[in-house]
């Protein structure tokens, strides 16, 4: 299924909706204000939430992602790559996974050993908009989370 994630340049609340192929709002993300680090929250319209937290004072990015208080995910920036961009995810649900994202960060591949979950892809607009495409039901959640964070480590200023 494919997602549009379009972020607003000065939002109040730092909140933004995602929506479905078909316009309709299907998450709203809001991150904390004040807060050392990134944190994010993703909720979909039943009410269900999925906390993503910034690690800080590491060497490489690291952010944990929760749902109702237990860690389900941890996604850490792998040492020196080299022309791309590459993240290593350990989950409960899905093993273990990459990110490969290309030099320039505008398109990126989530993958487990059984091939391509999700793709990011970021348009050439003024505004953030990006494409993603959950290829996994079951990882729609955390495939839009991890689009989120991707946004909050290369595109700063959101």
């Amino acid at each position: 299924m494919r997602f549009i994630v379009r972020q607003k340049y000065f939002a109040i609340r730092d909140g933004f909706y995602i929506k479905n192929e078909m316009g309709q709002d299907v998450y709203y993300v809001q991150g904390k204000l004040f807060s050392f680090g990134k944190k994010l929250y993703l909720r979909n319209a039943m009410g269900q939430e999925l906390f993503i937290k910034q690690r800080l004072f590491r060497i490489r990015p690291r952010f944990d992602f929760y749902v109702n208080d237990e860690r389900i995910a941890v996604v850490k920036r792998r040492l020196f790559p080299i022309f791309m961009k590459r993240y290593k995810i350990n989950t409960e649900d899905f093993g273990k996974l990459k990110i490969k994202g290309n030099i320039i960060a505008w398109k990126f591949s989530i993958e487990s050993e059984d091939g391509v979950l999700a793709t990011v892809n970021k348009k050439f607009k003024v505004n953030d908009i990006y494409e993603v495409d959950i290829f996994n039901k079951n990882f729609e959640a955390l495939g839009l989370g991890i689009a989120v964070m991707l946004d909050a480590i290369h595109h700063k200023g959101h």
